[in-house]
């Protein structure tokens, strides 16, 4: 599998992932009034990182080369925090929400990027080290 298509694979798992959580989340809200809380964004990057895995070693039979699971772990974070932010602000603004635009005004934007920062770190760590599970889980499977 070229980089290209894993990445793509990724990003369409990542958008249904996220419409799974969101839904799930939305259901444990009006049942059980429970708050999952935002913890519940990194499922977003595991399990399509883990997809990828299992899929790349599925279709090649071989493990990654270390070097490249760092690239597309990079680009998966990415990614994620792209889609991760976009749908975020994109359900905001279909609700209507002013208080995301008093946040945003009121907001220390060098704490926000070193918030975003942090996130993408966390992001591209998780996926490097699913993205091998994956791989592993896949290649001891196929034994």
């Amino acid at each position: 599998m070229t980089d290209t298509q894993i990445l793509t694979r990724f990003a369409v798992v990542t958008l249904i992932v996220f419409a799974a959580v969101m839904a799930i989340s939305a259901l444990l809200q009006i049942a059980f009034q429970y708050e999952a809380g935002s913890g519940l964004g990194i499922v977003t990057i595991i399990v399509p990182a883990m997809e990828a895995g299992q899929t790349q070693a599925r279709r090649t039979g071989q493990a990654m080369p270390g070097g490249r699971m760092w690239r597309l772990s990079l680009l998966f974070g990415l990614v994620g925090l792209v889609l991760s932010s976009a749908l975020a602000f994109g359900a905001a603004a279909v609700m209507g929400s002013g208080a995301l635009a008093t946040a945003l005004a009121d907001a220390d934007l060098g704490l926000m990027a070193v918030m975003t920062v942090i996130i993408l770190v966390v992001y591209i760590l998780a996926a490097r080290f699913f993205l091998a599970f994956g791989q592993r889980l896949e290649l001891n499977r196929a034994k």
